[in-house]
């Protein structure tokens, strides 16, 4: 796997359910760190896999109960991926170099949806105060004729931010998803494959 495909993987895990961010001490002292907060085992090795082999180093994971816990401070690494993006629930975006690459941009794609999709029988779903980040989801998937639809909604409480809901309604599109872009959460994926009467064990599968 090419160290590109990596970053993506690891810029979409961070833009669902992380952050990077370099924070500064009262003395002057830098710190420079990343969380992360996955919910499911297969996910959490799939990203611990994915920074080691970027970084060498294999960043601690806590159990929670209801999810993992991952702290790590590695100047180089939030260094490099504070350039390529923003991260953070209300600016969090796709890096540039990736963006024009079909191939590689379905690896952010395929992390971004491990953290923050939800899988139903009538659809796949994310949600975000990020409107402009959905959309461009919405753009990428049309390289793959994915059609989705975008929803605004707005939340109880006037302090909380307006919510914006991206879905994956028809069968079909729900299908082509499967196939091209798919997910490591193993959950998700067989929830998602267990909709679907197949011919033959090998009509899905996402790509590697």
């Amino acid at each position: 796997m090419t160290k590109l495909k990596l970053i993506a993987e690891l810029c979409g895990f961070l833009a669902a359910d992380g952050s990077v961010f370099i924070r500064k001490e009262k003395t002057g002292k830098s710190h420079y760190e990343f969380r992360f907060y996955p919910d499911h085992e297969s996910v959490l090795k799939r990203f611990l896999y994915v920074f080691e082999q970027l970084y060498g180093v294999t960043p601690h994971a806590k159990n929670m109960g209801n999810y993992f816990y991952v702290q790590i401070q590695n100047k180089k690494a939030c260094i490099d991926l504070l350039k390529l993006a923003k991260f953070g629930s209300l600016s969090w975006s796709i890096p540039k170099i990736i963006k024009n690459d079909k191939k590689i941009v379905r690896f952010w794609l395929r992390a971004y949806f491990d953290c923050d999709g939800y899988v139903s029988k009538k659809y796949i779903q994310l949600q975000s105060v990020n409107e402009k980040g959905l959309k461009e989801i919405s753009k990428l998937l049309t390289n793959w004729n994915i059609g989705t639809k975008i929803y605004r909604y707005e939340r109880p409480n006037k302090n909380w931010n307006v919510n914006y809901l991206l879905n994956i309604n028809k069968k079909q599109d729900r299908l082509k998803f499967l196939k091209t872009i798919g997910f490591n959460h193993k959950v998700k994926l067989n929830k998602l494959k267990s909709f679907y009467v197949l011919e033959s064990p090998n009509q899905v599968g996402h790509q590697n």
